[in-house]
């Protein structure tokens, strides 16, 4: 059990099992919005890309090799543990099995908080990938990066991080995750349902990032998002 934990814990195994989400949702998003004028992209990854503009028509073309670099660099950080054991396929298996679980607890949970019916209404593919894509995005902006500089730089300012410590960064990386969503010309009508349905839902994927890593944290983001989908397009 200790090495299950352990070996889901690593981000590169974490980006391992993340990586073919990303190429699932890179796919749908080329077939969603090839007949448009308009790229339809996650917000979170619009974020992310936005950055690159200052390279006007190489922008993509840099974004793609930046993300190579990451992952590169993931890789050689974490090199020593991959080189030393063999990728167990099995536990790749638990962790997607493991974000099953935590989403239909996620889903158990908002649902009981506040009712999880308010869906912008997209096509089913649409809505589908962007499902895939803010499971992918906004764990890796809103957790992996900003939990992770908050950590930092509590870390620098306090000689050990106690327990309220890590409830501020919760809290706080939380209420930004929510505030998020109505941010933009294409963000959501500000209601307090749907900011309590983030902030919660941002606590919880806070909790799991924290304590079982990024990929189980990114699959459970999008399980939750494809199950509200089904359900919705079910309807």
């Amino acid at each position: 059990m200790n090495k299950y934990i352990s070996f889901s814990r690593n981000d590169f195994f974490s980006f391992l099992i993340i990586f073919p989400l990303i190429i699932s949702y890179e796919l749908l998003a080329y077939i969603n919005n090839f007949q448009s004028n308009i790229d339809i992209r996650n917000g979170a990854d619009v974020y992310i890309r936005n950055i690159f503009h200052i390279f006007g028509e190489y922008a993509n073309f840099v974004y793609a090799i930046g993300l190579l670099f990451f992952l590169l660099f993931i890789f050689l950080k974490h090199k020593e543990s991959f080189l030393s054991s063999e990728i167990n396929l099995f536990f790749l298996f638990l962790m997607i099995l493991e974000s099953c679980f935590h989403a239909l607890a996620l889903l158990f949970i908002l649902d009981l908080t506040i009712s999880l019916n308010h869906m912008i209404s997209n096509p089913a593919i649409e809505k589908v990938y962007l499902s895939i894509g803010a499971g992918i995005w906004e764990e890796i902006l809103f957790r992996y990066v900003l939990v992770s500089l908050l950590l930092f730089l509590f870390s620098k300012m306090l000689k050990k991080i106690s327990f309220w410590d890590y409830s501020i960064i919760i809290i706080i990386s939380s209420y930004i995750f929510s505030i998020y969503h109505f941010i933009g010309p294409f963000g959501e009508t500000p209601e307090l349902y749907s900011l309590i349905y983030r902030f919660i839902a941002g606590l919880i994927l806070c909790f799991i990032f924290i304590f079982r890593g990024l990929g189980i944290t990114v699959y459970t983001h999008a399980f939750f998002n494809l199950y509200l989908t089904i359900f919705t397009i079910s309807r």
